[in-house]
């Protein structure tokens, strides 16, 4: 049996659906689906963009006083399934604490110390690598076929025809989540000798 859209009988359903509830969810829902086509992008590098992507779609979920009562619960469940179910691997941590836009991780200071810590180790690896390649070739200069490097680089240019800047999706998420101050003050704490 096929159901029409427009049938009588779906349309007391219809009109039940709270305008501007739906409205809110969809509004809310965009960022998730930009994150999703963002970090699905098979011609950027995206690895470094995992944590603070996350963290973002974190902070989005985040309950406001003025939410719609079922806004707050789609808040709550998704806040709590990006948590529990986003996992994030030692690559990524690595990957952002390395990008020249993550390099205070101040979106997720919360990993700050892991990240740093994987680094150190990951470059000590390499160096106890390196070291141990240079002595057993037996010249200053690492054997070039057992050594691998790679280079991840992403760049955001911008065009502009007239004094009009068009912004798609895309380039409004990177912009809130790359381009805001830290949320937290860094403090430098000094020594004194």
């Amino acid at each position: 049996m096929r159901v029409q859209i427009l049938d009588s009988k779906l349309l007391i359903t219809y009109s039940r659906i709270n305008d501007d509830f739906l409205l809110d969810i969809c509004r809310f829902l965009l960022p998730f689906d930009t994150v999703i086509k963002v970090l699905s992008d098979d011609r950027r590098p995206t690895l470094h963009r995992v944590l603070p992507f996350k963290q973002y779609l974190i902070n989005k979920c985040e309950i406001h006083n003025d939410d719609n009562e079922g806004l707050k619960q789609v808040k709550c469940f998704l806040g709590k399934r990006l948590d529990e179910k986003w996992e994030l691997t030692d690559e990524h941590l690595i990957a952002a604490g390395l990008h020249s836009n993550n390099k205070h991780l101040h979106k997720s200071p919360h990993l700050k110390e892991r990240a740093i810590l994987l680094l150190k180790q990951e470059m000590f690896k390499r160096h106890d690598r390196f070291s141990s390649t240079t002595t057993s070739t037996g010249a200053g200069l690492p054997n070039t076929s057992s050594t691998t490097s790679f280079t991840c680089s992403s760049s955001i240019s911008s065009t502009s025809v007239t004094k009009f800047v068009c912004l798609d999706a895309r380039d409004i998420l990177l912009m809130e989540v790359f381009d805001k101050p830290p949320s937290v003050p860094e403090k430098i704490m000094l020594k004194k000798n």
